[in-house]
């Protein structure tokens, strides 16, 4: 059979065996291609996960996976055998301001949005709670860092969304935060209750 990396041999006693058949190369499938080593397919080159694919996504190792992004309620439900977040997801995806569930993303361990919450961030004892919870009045940064947003105690300008920690030890805000006078903003500039 063609892309099974065997050959059919006739012996002498009229009967057939199978040899292996490096040159049989099987077609490449949508998330991948294989070559024929020692008899066996091995994957050659697999696209990247989340990549589309017929009715679902490419899982990174050659396999179109119809069940990542769709809802689930354990991880009996997934292929993958992780449900995150509520949907079958390509990994266990527990850094910190990430889901699974993200528009546009679903199924892939994606960073939150800009000023989201982490609902299920693990603090540093591994208890789930959200970022907001954990950092103490932290929001997402968009980049999967879970940062203190305007106004929240601080100790030095890394902490703080808007990368700036105030004399007064209180995080200055990033534009998009809010805001109740010019001088809570790293801009200097603070409109109609947001920062610019």
């Amino acid at each position: 059979m063609s892309g099974d990396c065997q050959r059919i041999v006739c012996n002498p006693d009229g009967t057939t065996t199978n040899q292996p058949d490096d040159t049989d190369v099987p077609a490449p499938g949508e998330c991948g291609s294989e070559t024929c080593e020692g008899g066996k397919r091995v994957p050659a080159t697999q696209k990247a996960a989340g990549t589309a694919c017929t009715g679902g996504l490419c899982d990174g190792k050659g396999a179109c996976d119809r069940k990542l992004g769709e809802a689930c309620a354990t991880k009996e439900d997934c292929p993958s055998g992780f449900c995150v977040d509520g949907v079958c997801c390509l990994e266990a995806c527990t850094g910190e301001c990430k889901a699974c569930n993200v528009e546009g993303a679903k199924g892939l361990c994606t960073n939150l949005p800009y000023l989201h919450e982490d609902e299920s961030y693990e603090n540093a004892t591994g208890t789930k709670v959200d970022c907001t919870t954990a950092v103490g009045g932290a929001r997402c940064n968009g980049n999967g860092k879970c940062l203190r947003t305007q106004g929240t105690a601080c100790v030095d300008d890394a902490t703080c969304m808007g990368g700036a920690c105030s004399a007064a030890n209180k995080c200055l805000g990033a534009p998009g935060e809010l805001c109740g006078a010019l001088g809570d903003c790293v801009s200097n500039q603070c409109a109609m209750g947001v920062c610019k």
